[in-house]
């Protein structure tokens, strides 16, 4: 064998050791079976293509009280939002959802106009417009903060919530 033929195997030899040797690094930046088992997670309920259900929140807690907003778009995939509530209504952003301004006895999707929206004569004409969102969550007019979406996977009818965010 020759010097240039005897580098190139060392070369893929030395690659092929070094790729053997960062799998098991790689394989354990998965998270466990242990951590999936702990995320919380909810019941999905039987929900067709453009219907919605509101459920508790498991991770709802007294300093920043949510529900969860379920709304099985028309391709079947499921969007679940955190949506806050004070008093047992739901809490409308004050632009951005971290900080919750009026309340809306009816917040719901109307698929007909594909719109998700805080209805009610009682709204102020600025929140009316600007109180809407898309049925995928992003706001209609650009003035108020997106839905706040819950990243995880729907498996075995429920919903695992996911270890990453956003």
């Amino acid at each position: 064998m020759n010097r240039t033929a005897l580098v190139r195997l060392f070369a893929v030899l030395l690659t092929a050791g070094l790729l053997l040797a960062l799998a098991p690094f790689f394989s354990s930046l998965s998270p466990s079976e242990q951590a999936i088992a702990a995320l919380p997670r909810i019941k999905v309920p039987s929900l067709a293509p453009e219907q919605f259900k509101i459920v508790e929140n498991p991770v709802s807690n007294n300093q920043s009280p949510s529900k969860l907003m379920l709304l099985r778009q028309k391709n079947g995939k499921l969007f679940v939002w955190s949506i806050p509530v004070r008093d047992g209504v739901f809490a409308m952003p004050d632009i951005h959802w971290w900080r919750p301004g009026m309340t809306c006895p009816s917040f719901a999707p109307d698929f007909a106009n594909e719109v998700i929206a805080c209805t009610g004569s009682y709204l102020p004409a600025w929140w009316r417009e600007h109180l809407r969102w898309h049925l995928d969550g992003t706001n209609i007019s650009g003035r108020v903060d997106d839905m706040p979406r819950i990243q995880g996977q729907e498996r075995l009818g429920e919903f695992i919530f996911s270890m990453r965010r956003g």
